[in-house]
């Protein structure tokens, strides 16, 4: 993730509380933090007024222009941070919330939308007021972006924009291209001789864990192989449904598929270009394992098309254990795999 910002008074609203923090959060010794907040402290300004000076000013902020250890004081708040917007990006939470409007220039994100009201704070990269001009008819006008997302896919729920947005505020403020977001809706055999591997998560915060189910069927529709896993943690969707993909190839090699279609409900997981974070990394690793097989593709589909993967990872959180079926159909999922060769067939 790049991001360029423009510092305006940058040394001028360097807050000395924040500062002497920062020293402390490095693991500066106390005596050293000490004696350069007494250097910093000790600043004081007086005003010429008709050639006398007049009165004392003491500042509470800032840090002296000129001044030879200021830009490396200045480089420590710096670096606290880039340290919060690393954090941000690998949880999948950068937001920008109120406050001045996002640059055209920039990537806009709005992560989880849990700090950010719907109608009330600028959010939107639409000229000249970057907020929702539509009525709050549907939610209240305290509702939060996060109300707009469907969790578990960290996707805008299209049936509710439609309800509350006109098309002018879909299309050119949320950006969304709905065609490519639905992706196929129904589960499509692969060629004679490939695989389809169909992966997913799910998640419980609550516990702080989450699942993967992973299903691998051939050109006929049949279960080859299925496999649920569990993991201890808290991760954001993306990176427990990259985790899955990442699993599912691993998976395939392990059972000695060549040729294999990956398909998955997460956008982010068949992204082009991965970003510097977490996810990023497992798509990077995904990619890797996928070179050790003599031919690969991967697809994005919508949660209908998924519903087999899904449910075994929600199941998996029940059993909260790893387990494998070969040649055999999971209990929880036959029913669904059975009306898909059906429909097949038909």
């Amino acid at each position: 993730m790049a991001v360029k910002l423009d510092m305006s008074k940058a040394y001028d609203r360097v807050e000395w509380n924040f500062l002497e923090a920062v020293m402390y959060k490095m693991g500066f010794a106390r005596d050293w933090v000490k004696l350069i907040m007494m250097c910093v402290r000790t600043a004081n300004y007086s005003v010429l007024i008709n050639g006398n000076l007049v009165g004392k000013i003491w500042p509470t902020r800032g840090i002296r222009q000129g001044d030879p250890i200021s830009p490396y004081l200045f480089l420590l708040c710096a670096e606290a941070l880039s340290s919060q917007l690393r954090r941000a990006d690998d949880e999948g939470v950068l937001i920008v919330n109120s406050g001045d409007p996002v640059k055209e220039d920039l990537i806009w994100q709005i992560g989880n939308g849990n700090n950010v009201r719907i109608w009330r704070d600028k959010w939107l990269p639409i000229p000249s007021t970057y907020k929702i001009q539509s009525p709050s008819a549907v939610l209240n006008e305290e509702a939060r972006v996060s109300e707009l997302l469907e969790q578990d896919l960290q996707w805008w729920n299209i049936s509710l924009l439609k309800q509350i947005f006109n098309e002018e505020e879909i299309q050119d403020g949320l950006r969304i291209n709905e065609t490519e977001r639905e992706g196929t809706k129904v589960w499509k055999q692969p060629l004679e001789g490939w695989v389809k591997v169909n992966c997913n998560a799910a998640l419980d915060i609550t516990r702080g864990c989450f699942g993967m189910g992973i299903v691998v069927r051939d050109h006929e529709g049949k279960v080859r192989v299925a496999q649920c896993l569990y993991r201890r943690g808290t991760v954001v969707p993306a990176v427990a449904k990259a985790m899955a993909s990442f699993y599912a190839v691993k998976l395939c090699k392990e059972k000695g598929f060549h040729k294999v279609c990956l398909e998955g409900d997460a956008k982010v997981v068949n992204s082009k270009t991965p970003n510097n974070n977490r996810v990023g990394l497992l798509i990077v690793d995904i990619r890797a394992e996928l070179l050790a097989l003599s031919r690969w593709q991967c697809s994005h589909i919508c949660r209908e098309a998924n519903t087999a993967a899904h449910i075994l990872a929600k199941d998996d959180l029940n059993c909260a254990k790893d387990r494998i079926w070969e040649g055999v159909i999971p209990a929880s999922i036959k029913l669904i795999i059975n009306h898909e060769m059906v429909a097949l067939r038909g």
